[in-house]
């Protein structure tokens, strides 16, 4: 994998903008990348020493597909009309 695609993007939140102020920040980085690889790439892409790196791995949400469900009313009833 090449360096350039180590780094994806950098995240940019409330709580990484004061990360920034003790000189800490975050990028979203490519799946296969270890913490070498990504060492090596902020070095190369910023000129700068690194002195540690953490990695995070976050799951995505799951999403549910084509709805559904006991509690969800697909079709409309009159009022008055016993649900069964």
């Amino acid at each position: 994998m090449h360096l350039y695609e180590v780094l994806r993007r950098p995240l940019i939140t409330e709580k990484n903008t004061v990360l920034q102020a003790q000189n800490k920040y975050v990028f979203e980085v490519a799946d296969m990348a270890n913490k070498p690889m990504i060492k090596q790439a902020v070095e190369k892409a910023f000129k700068v020493q690194v002195s540690t790196v953490n990695v995070v791995t976050v799951p995505g949400k799951t999403i549910l597909a084509g709805g559904g469900g006991p509690h969800c009313i697909t079709q409309q009833i009159p009022v008055g009309t016993p649900l069964t």
